[in-house]
């Protein structure tokens, strides 16, 4: 009964309470002071400072480098990147002042140790592990020990608040490396051409340019399909990482949600922040347009980068004016309780 009543509110374009959010503030941005966030940082700095600690261990496989060369490309995507979605949708005279925070020269420094004094639970579950470090912008801890005390089996997860400490990215060790080049006898089911071999063998090189940001939208897309290549198994580190950083700039997941969303689209997305496969879309497009306006405290009507979506007034989607479509109401109908 409650599925059917759902199908006709939306058939009646009358079903307005379930809200998506691809491009929404995360709730933290009402209640924390706005230096807490990398919007703030990249709107009146030109520097970004980070540390990564990896207190389970290092190899390998898996060290603070190669952590380390995924974030500065994810830095940059969010950036640089977002930066190259303007330009290619031919709107670079109306989003300049955009384009000016955006392009700035941004210097990525990464701090010898991280400062996780005010982690309580640190020295439980890593007693040996020395806490004193340099306080930075952004704190990346890779430990599978540690962030599954802290969230149970969440893989990944993004704090603002805890025990008043830095906001910390926090990640489990399992998921695949992109930047480690696999030897001629791994095995690759994503890669089923010669072409797709060729790249993942020459991951770190693709990774390397990615973290200095000179690249066009053709390497772009291919520094996505590398990424695609290694989620065979389970998520990759790269579009991770860069998931979570969309959270330190100050943007919330793309989910359905019944919480109010101070700015929030009104139709579901499908970009980097709805799921850690896709690379960064027209979603986070308008996602980083809203919150930069909203922290430089500017008002702006424009159109959403995502095609059909209509009109943005002041980061709030102007509502269709046609009913909602199939496609979300087979969205919404997983969240209806029975």
């Amino acid at each position: 009964m409650k599925r059917l009543l759902l199908l006709l509110l939306l058939a009646a374009g009358g079903l307005t309470p379930l809200r998506a959010a691809p491009y929404s503030h995360t709730e933290e941005t009402d209640s924390l002071p706005r230096s807490r966030f990398l919007a703030d940082t990249l709107l009146h700095k030109n520097e970004i400072t980070y540390c990564i600690a990896m207190p389970d261990g290092e190899d390998e496989f898996l060290n603070t480098g190669h952590i380390s060369l995924m974030l500065q490309a994810a830095l940059r995507e969010w950036t640089h990147g977002i930066a190259l979605r303007i330009r290619a949708a031919g709107r670079t005279e109306e989003m300049a002042d955009i384009l000016r925070i955006l392009d700035k020269p941004l210097t990525l420094t990464r701090l010898s140790a991280c400062d996780l004094t005010r982690h309580p639970l640190m020295p439980k579950v890593h007693p040996d592990f020395d806490p004193a470090g340099e306080k930075a912008d952004l704190t990346v801890i890779v430990s599978s020990a540690y962030c599954t005390h802290l969230r149970g089996q969440v893989n990944s997860f993004f704090i603002f608040e805890y025990k008043d400490t830095s906001p910390f990215m926090c990640l489990l060790n399992g998921y695949a490396n992109p930047v480690r080049s696999p030897a001629a006898q791994d095995y690759f089911p994503m890669a089923n051409t010669q072409e797709d071999k060729a790249l993942a063998a020459d991951a770190e090189a693709v990774f390397r340019r990615a973290a200095q940001g000179g690249y066009d939208t053709a390497f772009q897309t291919r520094l996505w399909r590398l990424n695609r290549l290694f989620e065979f198994d389970g998520h990759a580190f790269f579009a991770i990482i860069a998931h979570e950083l969309g959270h330190a700039f100050g943007l919330g997941d793309e989910y359905l949600t019944d919480r109010p969303c101070t700015y929030a689209s009104q139709t579901p997305g499908e970009g980097l922040m709805f799921n850690g496969y896709q690379p960064i879309s027209c979603d986070e497009v308008d996602g980083m347009i809203t919150l930069l306006d909203r922290f430089a405290g500017k008002k702006r009507t424009f159109a959403s980068f995502c095609s059909g979506r209509g009109l943005i007034q002041n980061g709030q989607e102007v509502p269709p004016a046609e009913p909602l479509s199939d496609r979300l109401a087979e969205r919404l109908l997983p969240l209806i309780r029975h």
